[in-house]
């Protein structure tokens, strides 16, 4: 599609262009193809049609001598991406409602069709805005525009990465400026925490969303954790909850599991204590305490989720009530240095326990045995399958449960 511009009026925006752009321009007489050609500098003039390559640098501006100008016509192919050697954008930065917003956004000529005279389109990159408890109330992306990309640094990215980094400066800056005082407060800790700009943005939307929390390093935390916390202002308040009333042997290797995380922590990981919480609360022996809550982390966090909390505390209700806390130590240590090739069976074990009302069956007929992971899910599936049978279970669960028994037995 080709414009028909016989005006040469244009109709600029009232804030300065942030590129130069050319559009087809065909003559009503002689239908001779010619480009009209608007750089950002103000100069309107027309060139010969060349068929031009922009990487090229074909056309020149007779007052400031820029070369670069993006075709109005690559913008509305329907191709989903594509590659520029430069490309500019503007960014709107301001407070409305109570809410923080920044916008990238850049101008876009086009034919009016009235007069056939040019004007320019305001087209948005990104917006983005967040309220005072950090939430995000709208959020806009230009997906065909941002997965283009740009030159930069002598390499090409993506338009969004660079827009993204740039949206999260400006709302950070807002929410500095905007709560000043808390956030003079905690940057000497945000800047130890030597966080990528977009991640810091995270952190401060955290710190709106939990307005009592002193200690941004509390972010890396796992959000249900936290939120059963009475207390939460600081990590060292925090993790007291956790080994509250253990001797000091304890509390230093629940800080040191903490600490360890936080210095790797980056984005999406969060730190899930419930290991070290139930090793605190059940092991009343220190060493045993102290023996299990020095396992690695990424390996803990496998086996004990807070998202399966309640089945893991009636698991160890139930092998609490029938074995000796050494030897649940040993056996948990030996299935979590197994790895992942124990964490199905468990995961399953944990599963069945949880079922509504099938912990009280198995705290009234367990008998205690050997203790590992192979014998103990095969004996709580003997108490599952009548379980469900008698609970009515429908055909599709009991089918599983006899494949669960067919997939395990065997194993050790």
């Amino acid at each position: 599609m080709q414009a028909i511009v016989t005006s040469k009026r244009v109709y600029y925006p009232n804030e300065p262009l942030e590129n130069s752009w050319f559009l087809p321009n065909i003559h009503e007489i002689d239908s001779k193809e010619s480009l009209i050609c608007l750089c950002k500098c103000g100069r309107v003039f027309e060139a010969k049609s060349m068929h031009a390559d922009i990487l090229g640098e074909t056309i020149v501006c007779p007052d400031c001598g820029n070369k670069t100008f993006l075709d109005t016509q690559t913008f509305i192919t329907p191709k989903h991406f594509k590659y520029f050697k430069r490309f500019d954008w503007s960014y709107e930065v301001y407070t409305k409602d109570g809410c923080l917003h920044s916008t990238a956004f850049f101008y876009m000529p086009h034919v009016n069709g009235s007069d056939l005279s040019i004007q320019f389109d305001k087209e948005i990159l990104c917006d983005l805005s967040v309220d005072c408890r950090g939430k995000i109330v709208s959020a806009y992306q230009n997906t065909k525009m941002l997965d283009s990309k740009i030159l930069h640094d002598e390499n090409f990215i993506t338009i969004g990465s660079l827009v993204a980094e740039s949206i999260a400066k400006n709302i950070a800056f807002l929410i500095h400026s905007t709560y000043k005082k808390r956030f003079d407060a905690l940057s000497p800790t945000l800047d130890a925490m030597d966080t990528d700009v977009i991640e810091r943005v995270e952190v401060m939307r955290f710190l709106l969303q939990y307005p009592d929390i002193k200690d941004p390093r509390l972010f890396y935390f796992n959000r249900a954790f936290l939120d059963m916390l009475p207390r939460k202002s600081d990590l060292k308040n925090t993790l007291d909850q956790i080994s509250a009333n253990k001797p000091k042997s304890v509390r230093r290797q629940v800080y040191k599991n903490a600490e360890n995380f936080i210095k790797k922590a980056r984005h999406k990981n969060r730190y899930d204590p419930l290991a070290d919480v139930l090793f605190c609360s059940y092991f009343k022996d220190a060493n045993l305490a102290v023996s299990l809550c020095g396992v690695p982390h990424k390996i803990k966090s496998l086996f004990f989720a807070m998202d399966n909390k309640t089945s893991i505390e009636k698991l160890f209700d139930l092998l609490f009530a029938h074995y000796e806390p050494v030897r649940i130590k040993n056996f948990l240590l030996m299935m979590i240095q197994e790895g992942t090739a124990k964490l199905r069976m468990w995961n399953d074990t944990i599963e069945m326990v949880g079922k509504q009302g099938f912990d009280e069956v198995l705290q009234a007929n367990y008998t205690p045995h050997q203790l590992n992971l192979h014998n103990l899910h095969e004996r709580i599936l003997d108490f599952y399958i009548p379980f469900y049978e008698e609970a009515d279970a429908n055909e599709f669960e009991y089918a599983e449960t006899q494949k669960r028994s067919q997939k395990y037995s065997g194993s050790n």
